[in-house]
Order: structure tokens, then sequence, then C-alpha cells
């Protein structure tokens, strides 16, 4: 029981960066074309693109947006759920909200350069750089006003990769997600263990 209660405290502490990460898809039905433009300007690096045109300045603010209202909504709730939290939101949520977010926002951008660097297009999955780059960004960014430790980091990040996955999958169902998006989970295990399996044998 005291596991499950501190699985329940990471993810809420986790929250804005979660909901930072899930926004940016949905500012294209709220920003103007304009506002939309990638957020690299369409620079390339040797014929690649900086960071690609699915990076946009209007995902980008959205989601440090979000992330401060889900901040605020828990600051809101902090008389009620004082136990239950890490952080004193009622002192500290505007700047630890803006940090997750911009933390979670700025680990998806630091991802995409590097896969842009690699050769590997938008949406192909990288695992488990696809689902840890913003929990990365946001916990690096949120440190200096709350550090939850190197154990909590580790189940942090553990949680983060199973639910990103999950989260994943029911965009896919609800056409939010392409299929190309979302990982097949048995497939990647089953190629993860032929590869060592080869390399054992050479």
């Amino acid at each position: 029981m005291a596991y499950l209660l501190l699985l329940l405290k990471l993810i809420y502490f986790m929250l804005p960066a979660y909901f930072a990460n899930m926004a940016p898809v949905f500012s294209k039905y709220i920003f103007s074309k304009q506002a939309l433009s990638p957020i690299d300007f369409g620079i390339e690096i040797k014929g690649q693109p900086l960071l690609g045109r699915h990076k946009t300045i209007g995902g980008f603010l959205f989601g440090i947006i979000v992330a401060l209202g889900i901040g605020y909504l828990q600051a809101r709730l902090f008389p009620y759920l004082k136990d239950f939290c890490f952080v004193n939101y009622h002192n500290l949520w505007a700047n630890f909200s803006l940090l997750m977010g911009l933390g979670a926002m700025t680990g998806d951008l630091v991802k995409s350069f590097l896969k842009r660097r690699l050769g590997l297009k938008a949406g192909k999955p990288w695992v488990p750089f696809d689902e840890l780059d913003f929990v990365a960004g946001a916990l690096i960014f949120v440190s200096p006003v709350y550090f939850i430790g190197w154990l909590n980091i580790f189940l942090t990040s553990l949680i983060s990769l199973l639910g990103h996955i999950l989260i994943n999958w029911f965009g896919y169902r609800l056409n939010l997600r392409k299929k190309r998006e979302i990982i097949d989970l048995q497939t990647h295990l089953t190629n993860l263990f032929k590869k060592r399996q080869k390399k054992s044998r050479g």
C-alpha cells in the first residue's frame, strides 16, 4: 500500500509535465496558422531539419500554458491534499509548474534535435528517449525548486515510460496519433532480444 501511495504521489508531482507533453497536439485547434510556424524557422543542417515542422512555436507555448494551469489547480487543491504532495504548491506553484512545462518542452526539443542528427524521421519511435525526454527535462529544470531524490527519479522514469506507451495507444485509437508513432512493445522487445543474441554469438 505504501508503494502504491508513493507511485500516485509521483504521478501527481509530474502532472504539469505530463499535461504539457500532451498539449502541443491540441495547439492546432487554438492558435493561428502563423503561431504554428516551425520553432526552428526551417533551418537545416546538412539537408536535415534542425527540429522539424511538427515542432511549432504555438505547441511549445501551449505546453507551458497548460503546465501553469495544472499547477494552479494543484495550488487550489493543496489545502486538501497536503499529505499527498511533495511540494508546497501554495507558495511554489507558479515557479514549479513553469519550470515543469518549460523543462518538458525543452527536453522534447532536445530529443528531436538528436533524432534529426541521427537521420530518424519525425514520428518514428525512438525507445526509450521518446518516452523520457520530457521527464528528464522537467526534472532537471524543476530541481532548483524541488529535488525528489534519485530513487524517486528512477520510479518516475519507469512510470512515465509505461504510461507514455499506453497514452500513445489511446491517442492512436482516438486518431490523435498515427500508427507509425506508437510502439509495438512486443515487437520491439523481440527485436532487442534477437540483437543481443546475435552479439553474444558473435
